[in-house]
């Protein structure tokens, strides 16, 4: 499966990919910017075990859940 993300950082994706690797052994994740002047990002991620598409949603569940408990250290903070 191919994901073209348009206006997306790698700060965004790097922890995607990882998280695709980590819930799924047999993955293959990986992306591409030619350039970040010229296209889009690329993100391509392969399963022979798992549905990409699932293995896509459950890395932006984990980030939202790790972002939520960044923002909850951040409010307990104050």
């Amino acid at each position: 499966m191919e994901i073209v993300l348009e206006d997306v950082s790698t700060t965004f994706v790097d922890p995607l990919v990882e998280y695709i690797l980590q819930e799924d052994t047999t993955a293959v994740a990986s992306y591409v910017v030619e350039h970040y002047l010229k296209g889009p990002l690329r993100m391509m991620v392969k399963s022979s075990k798992g549905d990409p598409e699932e293995l896509i949603g459950k890395a932006v569940d984990k980030l939202n859940a790790d972002i939520d408990r960044v923002k909850l250290d951040l409010e307990k903070g104050k």
